[in-house]
């Protein structure tokens, strides 16, 4: 039948369309406390609260210049842009709060510290390719961490958060999910008030 009809536009694919579009309509949106199901309403409500998310905000422009801020001179300025030392990754590692919760790897600060006199020059040096390259080692990052990183999707930890929900269903385990709501900081940012 395919090979006969092709990718005709058939009754039974127009049947498929309807039916998907059916599933994603949305009927009904709660506004304020109000529940809306007039269509046009409804649209209403998605058109402004769009508009409103993608509006510029008048927001008030800050005058560093104000604040009496120690300005620096040029010698300081260039010393910014000096390359990063190994002695300054060590100096950087010993002043970070042994307490700090683990890495991904499950090794927390004072592990690091501990095992510095081993792996001190290697580490840094993973810390120094980084700052001249702008890649950070595979070595250094972890298996879970889905964003920032080539060949890895940030929609990968959705799905391994849906595995977990799923494991801990099927195994009748209790468990916590923390899930957190992240906008695009880049599309409501207003730059006007940190230029």
């Amino acid at each position: 039948l395919f090979l006969k009809d092709g990718d005709k536009n058939t009754k039974y694919f127009h049947t498929l369309a309807t039916i998907k579009r059916r599933q994603k309509l949305i009927l009904t949106v709660v506004k304020d406390g109000r529940t809306i199901t007039e269509p046009n309403q409804v649209r209403k409500v998605f058109v402004q609260h769009f508009k409103q998310l993608y509006t510029r905000q008048e927001t008030p422009i800050f005058d560093l210049t104000s604040l009496g801020l120690h300005k620096l001179s040029a010698a300081e300025s260039s010393m910014l842009e000096e390359p990063v030392t190994s002695e300054e990754v060590k100096e950087a590692l010993l002043s970070c709060d042994v307490s700090k919760a683990p890495g991904y790897d499950g090794f927390n600060i004072n592990c690091l510290r501990h095992v510095w006199p081993v792996i001190g020059e290697e580490f840094s040096q993973y810390i120094l390719q980084f700052f001249e390259t702008g890649i950070l080692s595979p070595i250094l990052v972890g298996e879970s961490q889905t964003t920032f990183v080539r060949g890895r999707q940030i929609l990968d930890g959705a799905l391994i958060a849906n595995e977990v929900v799923n494991w801990l269903k099927k195994r009748k385990k209790p468990g916590a999910l923390l899930k957190l709501d992240f906008e695009k900081a880049y599309d409501t940012i207003s730059w006007r008030s940190v230029d």
